[in-house]
């Protein structure tokens, strides 16, 4: 399944969400996700093949020892499994929703192969501050050359 769309939702009382259509389908009949910090103020919400998929990339990843450690004991200390109830809600628990700052309007964002959770407002920020640079980045994810990074001031890639 291949995450994608954005969808605002509110948060009850029992901090639960009420889950879109599409990612009911990313569960693939599971019952159970797993909710992950995520970078820049947000969780990511995984299902059991995309967290493995993940917890691979980072084994085999070109990063020093110590920053797979320490990245890897804070990713997988705070990640929590939840399970959707019958009504398709799931509850954040609470530290990760105060790490991620969670404040209703929520917004579910897709991002490829998992979900992203965001409180409204940083969503909004982060839109903002970001949509200006999305020309810059697109051109750098889809293989620019050296030159043409050169040219965008890209100097640090790794090689």
């Amino acid at each position: 399944m291949f995450c994608t769309g954005t969808f605002q939702r509110s948060m009850d009382g029992k901090q639960r969400i009420l889950l879109p259509k599409p990612v009911r389908q990313f569960l693939a009949g599971a019952d159970t996700l797993f909710l992950t910090p995520g970078t820049e103020g947000c969780l990511e919400l995984h299902n059991e093949t995309s967290l493995q998929q993940l917890a691979s990339d980072f084994q085999h990843s070109r990063a020093a020892y110590q920053s797979k450690s320490t990245f890897s004991r804070i990713f997988f200390a705070q990640s929590e499994r939840c399970q959707v109830d019958a009504n398709d809600r799931l509850r954040v628990p609470g530290g990760l929703s105060e790490l991620a700052g969670l404040v209703s309007p929520i917004v579910l964002v897709g991002v490829g192969h998992h979900w992203e959770i965001w409180s409204g407002a940083q969503w909004d920020d982060y839109i903002e501050r970001h949509q200006t640079d999305f020309d810059h980045h697109a051109q750098l994810v889809r293989g620019a050359s050296p030159e043409q990074e050169l040219e965008m001031g890209v100097t640090n890639r790794p090689r």
